[in-house]
């Protein structure tokens, strides 16, 4: 996992938040996990702190307050 960038692979997202590959692909499908598709549209790409709101329960659309306890926690690890 390159943690010099924000953004993860389906797989990589699945080890990040302990989950299966297939759990993360219905959480995608359900929305309830945030993504985002690079150029061609085939790409998916999941940014850290989509998985992150998913793990703290909040909904894939974050309040500003929201967006800020999300930040505090990467700045404490």
């Amino acid at each position: 996992m390159n943690l010099d960038s924000p953004w993860m692979t389906v797989a990589e997202t699945a080890i990040y938040i302990r989950l299966s590959v297939t759990s993360v692909r219905r959480l995608l499908r359900s929305q309830k996990l945030k993504a985002s598709r690079k150029s061609c549209g085939r790409v998916i790409r999941i940014h850290r702190q989509f998985a992150d709101a998913y793990l703290l329960g909040f909904p894939t659309k974050l309040t500003k307050r929201q967006k800020e306890t999300i930040s505090d926690l990467h700045n404490e690890g």
